[in-house]
């Protein structure tokens, strides 16, 4: 057999397998294959990519971003911005809403390299400008459309987002979250819940959510969040995690703190997804920059490289619902491959509150494979 593409000498780092060893990879027909040896005993294909000294990672997958580039102030070009940093897929988190869904859908989703999948804003205009907040009222809620376009783009949208903070909520308290899981059972889908200082309390927020919703900006340190007044994490957040809700940094510009990371750590609240809330204004820019960054920062922290991986790999093709699809290096799957060096590299982290942390490892992207594509190869590698 004559491979479309053979990945020699790297270190592969597969969680979904439990992997971690020096171990080639076979691509044929834009899928992961078995190795098969021709009969004059060789490996033969039409690339061969040497990956000494480099992990190698199923496709990164960017679990919180938004990429509705012309469409919203927060939007850029997944496949201009994602692809160089080792990302392949993609979730957008309610970036558009019913009113300019299929806009996106046709302008961004549907021209991307980049797999995409997307939460739908339950506010019709999504998030369009940060000059005003998307309104959450539920009597705004235009539930005939977002009906239709969860029958048209089944494949496409997997929840419901939205925004809980004091300046979202108003005098409504939970009931515009109560309504949005009600509109959710009847879709049969998750509710991602953007949570900054709620006037609402946290463990009343908590208790509604269900498995598979997600809790965004778990370390935002404005008013209330995720400490009680004893500085401990409150038992409903513990509880909603062993019932499968799912808790993501979304750390984003300002939305995290050193300190907020290390106090969860110390009592044993660990985040399941990893994502940036990345947008155009401070794709990189520190202290974000770029997932592989962000991985960086948290290895810093004593998160060891596979369980990191996991949480952007693994959780999120569930999450997209690709988890026989993308998210391994199995055989049978996608051939979507980010290839990483560690550098050994005394860094100093920083978050935008006066914190401070020293690493001393940084993932720097060499070469992305999408559907057995190269699509980015850096000039070094």
């Amino acid at each position: 057999m004559v491979y479309d593409l053979i990945v020699k000498n790297g270190i592969v780092v597969d969680p979904l397998r439990k992997i971690h060893k020096k171990q080639d990879i076979y691509v044929k027909n834009e899928m992961f294959v078995l190795p098969k040896i021709d009969g004059k005993g060789e490996m033969r294909a039409k690339k061969i990519i040497d990956a000494t000294g480099c992990y190698v990672f199923p496709g990164l997958i960017e679990g919180h971003t938004h990429l509705y580039e012309g469409g919203s102030e927060a939007g850029y070009s997944p496949d201009l911005m994602l692809l160089p940093n080792g990302v392949t897929s993609a979730i957008d988190q309610g970036t558009a809403g019913s009113a300019n869904f299929t806009s996106f859908y046709n302008q961004t989703i549907l021209q991307s390299k980049v797999d995409i999948k997307a939460f739908l804003n339950i506010s019709s205009t999504g998030i369009t400008t940060e000059k005003y907040i998307e309104n959450i009222d539920p009597s705004f809620y235009d539930r005939d459309t977002i009906r239709y376009l969860f029958r048209k783009h089944k494949d496409t949208l997997i929840g419901l987002k939205i925004r809980m903070e004091e300046a979202s909520c108003g005098e409504m308290g939970i009931t515009p979250l109560a309504k949005t899981i009600e509109l959710a059972e009847e879709l049969d889908c998750p509710v991602a819940v953007h949570v900054k200082n709620p006037n609402v309390p946290i463990p009343e927020i908590a208790s509604l959510l269900r498995k598979k919703d997600t809790w965004i900006h778990i370390y935002q340190q404005t008013g209330q969040t995720i400490f009680n007044q004893h500085n401990f994490i409150y038992p409903e957040l513990f509880e909603a995690q062993k019932r499968g809700v799912l808790f993501d940094v979304a750390s984003g510009r300002s939305a995290f703190s050193f300190k907020m990371i290390r106090e969860s750590m110390e009592q044993g609240f660990k985040p399941d997804l990893l994502g940036t809330d990345l947008v155009q204004f401070n794709y990189y820019e520190k202290p974000i920059f770029s997932l592989l960054y962000t991985i960086s920062l948290y290895k810093s922290f004593g998160f060891t490289i596979d369980e990191l991986i996991e949480k952007c790999t693994v959780i999120t093709a569930k999450l997209m619902k690709l988890d026989d699809k993308i998210g391994s290096l199995a055989p049978g799957f996608q051939a979507d491959i980010s290839i990483v060096k560690m550098k050994q590299t005394d860094i100093l982290f920083e978050d935008r509150h006066g914190g401070k942390q020293i690493g001393q490892e940084l993932l720097i992207p060499m070469a992305t494979i999408k559907a057995g594509r190269l699509l980015y190869q850096n000039i070094e590698f």
